[in-house]
């Protein structure tokens, strides 16, 4: 009975003390129905122009915890967004490229590309571009609990809000992985969850300028979240193509507001 005293006591000063481990340790005792199985991200392409249908299950759980992928089916906008993992010395020639068209764009970072490229995060806020959450660390984030998951958010969020002021709110998720774990962790620390309607290989170094052109025009449609990196020194040359492109069918770029 002393025993038991004594570890209801330890637990009762963690939850008055130390907010951080309250919340961990309230994750991992409660139970929850919440499915975890992971999943990766998929679209069902098409050549028609229109917007790309998404598996029913995806579907429900972006509707349940507010996620998106495209915008209104009605609206010629275009919706550039561009994931920053890391640097490769290619996204100044990115950025050159936005402004040479007066395109604004959503990059989405991670704590690294904020620590290590403050001259280049400086640039893409200096001229008018969206900066938004990645994660902290890139991480397989279903594997985590939600309070670590939350963290993998909100530390990001915490520093770019520090040092820039910002209060970021659109999420993407790493390695296009996704669970109602995840969707829901997300949904709870405010933060809108995006996903993409047209994406290409870009992420590989060397592919050519053609191939992410390509990719793009051939499934672009109204409302389109298109997915793009700066990894490979084509991507400025391709991304210059897919704007002219754009622009000459009519499209809009705008930054995310869904």
């Amino acid at each position: 009975m002393k025993r038991l005293f004594v570890f209801v006591l330890a637990i009762i000063s963690l939850l008055c003390v130390m907010p951080a481990t309250r919340d961990h340790i309230y994750t991992a005792f409660r139970g929850s129905d919440i499915d975890d199985t992971n999943h990766g991200w998929e679209v069902k392409k098409n050549k028609t122009h229109k917007q790309p249908d998404i598996p029913e299950q995806a579907r429900a759980i972006l509707s349940k915890y507010k996620g998106v992928y495209v915008g209104d089916p009605e609206s010629k906008s275009i919706y550039l967004t561009i994931d920053l993992g890391y640097e490769s010395g290619n996204t100044k020639a990115v950025l050159d490229v936005l402004k040479r068209n007066n395109v604004k764009a959503t990059f989405f970072i991670v704590s690294s590309y904020l620590e290590n490229n403050p001259e280049i995060v400086d640039r893409i806020i200096d001229e008018g571009h969206s900066l938004q959450n990645h994660t902290a660390n890139y991480r397989h984030l279903n594997g985590l609990t939600e309070y670590r998951i939350k963290r993998e958010i909100l530390d990001l969020h915490d520093a770019v809000q520090k040092e820039y002021g910002i209060s970021m709110k659109y999420l993407r998720l790493p390695y296009e992985e996704w669970s109602e774990k995840v969707m829901k962790a997300a949904s709870e620390t405010g933060y809108k969850t995006v996903f993409w309607s047209v994406a290409c290989v870009d992420w590989v170094e060397g592919k050519e300028a053609a191939y992410i052109y390509n990719n793009v025009v051939e499934n672009c449609h109204n409302g389109a979240v298109i997915l793009l990196h700066a990894v490979s020194k084509t991507s400025a040359d391709a991304l210059n193509m897919i704007i002219k492109y754009l622009k000459d069918s009519s499209y809009q770029f705008r930054i995310l507001d869904m």
